[in-house]
C-alpha cells in the first residue's frame, strides 16, 4: 500500500521535518507552533501529533534509539523511508 498527497512538494518537506525531529528530539522545541492543521497532510499532521505527546520519553542514547523504533511501530512500515 502506498501514501498519495495532494501536494506532493509539501509532503516531502513534512516528511523531512518528522525525520529531522525524529533523528533530533531537541528541534522539536523550534516547532512548538505547529499544529495538525499545518500540515497539508492529515496523516503526516496525525503523525507530527503523536511525536509531540511522545517526545518527552526520549533520553539520549540507546533509549532514544528505542523510542524512535518504537513511535515508528505506531505507524507500520510507512515511515521506514524516514528513518
Amino acid at each position: 500500500r502506498s501514501i498519495r498527497y495532494d501536494n506532493i512538494r509539501s509532503a516531502m518537506a513534512e516528511e523531512s521535518l518528522i525525520a529531522m525531529v525524529l533523528r533530533e528530539p531537541a528541534l522539536l522545541s523550534a516547532c512548538r507552533n505547529l499544529t495538525v492543521d499545518c500540515f497539508s497532510s492529515p496523516l503526516l499532521g496525525r503523525v507530527f501529533d503523536q511525536l509531540c505527546q511522545c517526545i518527552g520519553v526520549a533520553v539520549s542514547g540507546r533509549q532514544n534509539q528505542l523510542f524512535v523504533r518504537r513511535f515508528a511501530g505506531l505507524f507500520g512500515h510507512n515511515l521506514s523511508p524516514l528513518l
